[in-house]
């Protein structure tokens, strides 16, 4: 139905193909802020320090340069230790903003790697999609972030400047490197009121970006269906679902086994395991069976759990062709399971007697 509305959950094959052309929940806000963080903290930590080996540096750099019979060759030399000297300061920021900005990506959507969105797409450049996307909901969202983006920064820089308005008016009298101090230490606290201030709108913003993602993966329950038709259509699901369900159904068969009062045998071909109990049952009950491979395994459990094994090929035959797991014995394997049974009992009390004796012996 073309007016159907979109009100059922995406289900996990439409995401996996949005994921792979590219179409997942991320904030480029929060990676931004992650990453402006990341910059400060590694300003906060290695910043004195820093600025201490550029001072030396640049002094070094100044003395060989205003020195008398300096060669040019020594000058390049030494600029370009100054400049050595300068990345190795600056390889503690690249790699924190590297770090942050690689970290907060792998968290908002784990590891993707696609090029679909490189691929030509003639909507781009489409004027009446272009007009229908400048005026959609997220454009006017992306529009109030801004704005408040602004807002945010501009009051938080006013009262940053206003709380150091004292400082600013003596800079002019102070001296050079206690100046870039007083400076240095207010714009990083502008730099932190900023970032947290922030931090919070984008968290905002990918609450946002989470709940617009799951909208447009939201599907019609005509497609729902759609889906479902091709899935069950194709042969490779349905023999895994099969196969699925045949081991599951082999696990719970299993766990019946060392309930069962006997496993009657073939003796290798087949295996069927009987459980009957006088009060609750009217009829013995067969829990288990198998051939070839499955009733070596359920002999092996008989084993395992002390239940009798007793060979009958003509009721193990029948037993395995006419019953199946769960159901009654028909009462025409009445006499023969009778026999069984009565076989298994007196086995029992031999068993128990030798042990008693065992035990009185002792």
């Amino acid at each position: 139905m073309a007016g159907e509305e979109r009100t059922q959950q995406a289900t996990p094959k439409r995401r996996q193909e949005a994921r792979q052309r590219g179409q997942v929940a991320r904030s480029a806000e929060l990676s931004s802020i992650v990453v402006l963080i990341s910059l400060l903290t590694v300003l906060r930590l290695w910043g004195p320090h820093a600025w201490g080996l550029m001072q030396i540096g640049l002094a070094d750099t100044l003395g060989q340069v205003t020195g008398t019979g300096a060669s040019e060759a020594a000058l390049s030399q030494d600029l370009t230790a100054t400049a050595l000297n300068l990345g190795r300061i600056l390889i503690p920021f690249f790699l924190a903003a590297a770090l942050g900005a690689v970290a907060v990506n792998y968290l908002q959507v784990g590891f993707l790697f696609t090029s679909h969105p490189l691929k030509p797409d003639m909507n781009r450049i489409n004027p009446v999609a272009g007009a229908t996307r400048l005026f959609s909901p997220r454009a006017l969202f992306e529009l109030a972030k801004s704005m408040m983006k602004l807002l945010i920064v501009g009051w938080i820089a006013y009262k940053t400047l206003q709380s150091g308005y004292g400082l600013i008016i003596q800079a002019p009298a102070m001296a050079p490197l206690d100046m870039i101090g007083g400076v240095g230490g207010m714009l990083l606290q502008l730099g932190w009121r900023c970032a947290m201030a922030l931090l919070v709108l984008a968290a905002l913003d990918y609450g946002y970006q989470r709940y617009d993602y799951e909208k447009n993966l939201r599907m019609t329950r005509e497609e729902v269906r759609q889906e479902m038709k091709q899935m069950e259509g194709d042969p490779t699901v349905r023999g895994r679902i099969r196969q699925r369900q045949r081991e599951m159904a082999r696990s719970r068969m299993m766990q019946e086994v060392p309930k069962a009062d006997v496993v009657i045998t073939n003796p290798t071909t087949y295996a069927v395991a009987v459980r009957y109990e006088t009060e609750g049952m009217s009829a013995p009950v067969v829990v288990a069976k198998g051939q070839r491979l499955v009733a070596q395994r359920i002999r092996e459990i008989a084993v395992a759990n002390g239940v009798p094994i007793v060979e009958n090929k003509p009721l193990a035959q029948s037993l395995f062709r006419q019953v199946e797991i769960g159901q009654e014995v028909p009462s025409q394997f009445y006499e023969g399971i009778a026999e069984v049974l009565a076989f298994v009992y007196q086995l029992n009390r031999q068993r128990g007697c030798i042990r008693e004796a065992a035990g009185r012996s002792q």
